[in-house]
């Protein structure tokens, strides 16, 4: 009988302390497993109050620019922060959802750095720390030229700080995330410092937000993407997906293929659905689907770029008349225009600045020249296109003044 009471009262007394030090301790950690190694520090939890130690990164030299302390982890339940300290001072924190594959930020300075994990209750933590320092880059000294260049290779890491480098400096108004290896997650935040822009693209061009979105989403993407394939994240030619959300959450779109090769594919879409309205002689005004065009004339000029390589024999300058019959404003461009001689000849635009370039509104008109190179073998083809239409005007030496 003494026994039994023995028995139960140290179940008893074990569970009181349990429960004592479950409420009252400010840091409680259960079923830990901790292995390091030269190169990383893994670490499991089954439960997580309070803050944990994970380990200390000591860097020897200093970095002049900082760097970054790679992580990998994944939370089964909760919220936590990643948090590092110098010198007993909070320099950087990251708060972590679920998978996340990260860097954390240091300012570079020799010595120890502190990491550590910041919850108030989570389960299920899987850590891996790397223990290296990889230092940052100016990454505003890249181009889409550079990224093209074979000889520039991004390690994982490298991309992971290309990415954040983009969210701090909010290069595309979102949060970029890399979710596994080949998807990214971009989520556009408030436009309110752009209302300028916004107001001026809706009441002139009829762009809404969620077309400026679109087109956002257009460029991101090839920086993104070209960057991307840069990396060591790039395996098999295997293009990633990314995924562009509007401010509510919802996807605008998701590309999983090359802007080249969505480029080719929207033009030959284009080319199947594009109408030929015909071929028309100068002085003929053609309506293009509201655009009212007329080439009001020709003539020969003799002024000349300067500090070009080499001067053309002949420059023409067409006369163009454009008129908006529409509701909405639209753009009057001489890079919708191309030209090509009696030998089929693909003609220069010749690059002079005052090349026909404008928004014109709705119910206006404008006036403008259109330049370009002639070879002499006329009548020349000068055809408008849009991605819906296009119409030929057939214009001959003569009629520019050639002889």
């Amino acid at each position: 009988m003494t026994k039994r009471l023995f028995i139960i009262g140290t179940v008893i007394l074990s569970i009181v302390l349990v429960l004592s030090f479950s409420m009252f301790a400010d840091n409680l950690a259960i079923n830990t497993n901790k292995l390091t190694t030269k190169e990383t520090t893994q670490l499991t939890i089954g439960s997580l109050k309070g803050e944990y130690h994970v380990d200390t990164i000591y860097l020897a030299e200093a970095l002049s620019v900082g760097g970054d302390i790679p992580y990998e982890i994944t939370i089964g339940e909760g919220t936590l922060s990643l948090r590092v300290q110098f010198d007993g001072e909070l320099i950087s924190e990251e708060e972590v959802r679920n998978t996340s594959v990260g860097l954390l930020k240091i300012h570079g300075e020799a010595g120890n750095y502190e990491v550590s994990i910041l919850t108030e209750k989570a389960k299920d933590i899987k850590l891996t720390l790397r223990k290296e320092v990889i230092k940052d880059r100016d990454w505003s000294e890249f181009t889409l030229f550079d990224w093209g260049r074979k000889e520039i290779r991004l390690s994982d890491v490298e991309y992971q700080q290309y990415l954040n480098w983009v969210n701090e400096n909010e290069i595309f108004a979102a949060d970029v995330s890399l979710v596994g290896n080949d998807l990214l997650e971009v989520r556009f935040f408030e436009l309110e410092e752009y209302s300028d822009i916004l107001d001026f693209t809706e009441e002139i061009l009829s762009i809404e937000l969620q077309d400026l979105l679109t087109l956002n989403a257009e460029v991101a993407d090839l920086h993104l993407r070209e960057a991307y394939k840069a990396s060591t994240y790039y395996q098999n030619q295997q293009e990633p997906t990314i995924q562009f959300f509007d401010l509510e959450g919802d996807l605008i779109v998701e590309y999983n293929t090359s802007s080249e090769q969505r480029r080719i594919e929207k033009e030959q879409e284009e080319e199947r659905n594009r109408v030929n309205l015909g071929t028309f002689r100068m002085r003929e005004p053609i309506d293009i689907n509201g655009d009212v065009i007329t080439i009001t004339g020709g003539t020969t000029v003799a002024r000349r770029l300067e500090n070009e390589l080499y001067s053309p024999n002949i420059v023409v300058r067409l006369g163009i008349q454009f008129e908006n019959i529409r509701d909405v404003g639209t753009f009057a461009s001489a890079k919708l225009f191309s030209i090509k001689d009696s030998w089929g000849q693909e003609l220069e635009i010749y690059p002079f600045e005052e090349n026909l370039g404008e928004i014109v509104k709705a119910g206006e008109e404008t006036h403008g020249p259109v330049y370009f190179v002639a070879s002499g073998k006329g009548p020349y083809e000068v055809t408008y296109t849009t991605t819906k239409a296009k119409v030929t005007w057939v214009v001959s030496d003569r009629e520019l003044g050639i002889y």
